[in-house]
């Protein structure tokens, strides 16, 4: 049984208060919460401080994609996760969709023949969407949204292997 404890903050750019004395504002004294795994879906660029408060307080971290804002970071968690011996995962929801389990089973089989070239396309309107344009927030589409693509390709292609070329197009926000 799991019981969610939502965390939010409304000016996520000072900080976020978190229960039984975390927190993500100077200065952080944790002690260690009741939950046995934390969910981090705070703001891109607050993923890498709250991700390594809770490892360090030896618990197991969801964390909401993108893992990091760059490689240093996610290896940084990686090495913290592995450093208190506790689950680390970044939180992409749908690899646990029915949907793509059977596909991921039918490409396993080989039920769809060889997997070879895989093109997508993730469009719908973003100009509202803060995190996705601001540099701020470790914004990008591609960051934060591309990673869908990414992992599919690397699921389905190359038997876990990862693909020899990637390309990604787009248009630039003037932020």
């Amino acid at each position: 049984w799991v019981s969610p404890s939502p965390l939010s903050s409304p000016h996520p750019h000072r900080g976020l208060v978190l229960p039984n004395g975390f927190s993500l504002s100077p200065p952080v004294s944790p002690r260690p919460p009741a939950p046995d795994v934390i969910y981090v879906g705070t703001v891109n660029p607050q993923h890498l401080p709250a991700t390594l408060l809770f490892l360090r307080a030896r618990k197991a971290v969801l964390v909401e994609k993108p893992l990091g804002i760059s490689a240093r970071e996610a290896k940084e968690m990686a090495a913290a996760a592995r450093e208190a011996g506790v689950f680390l995962m970044e939180g992409f929801w749908t690899r646990f969709f029915p949907a793509w389990k059977r596909l991921r089973a039918l490409v396993d089989e080989g039920a769809l023949g060889e997997c070879r070239v895989l093109q997508g396309a993730l469009a719908f309107p973003l100009l509202a969407v803060e995190r996705l344009r601001e540099p701020s927030l470790g914004g990008g589409v591609l960051l934060d949204l591309g990673g869908y693509g990414l992992q599919m390709a690397s699921a389905l292609l190359g038997g876990g292997c990862p693909p020899l070329r990637l390309r990604a197009e787009g248009y630039l926000h003037p932020s």
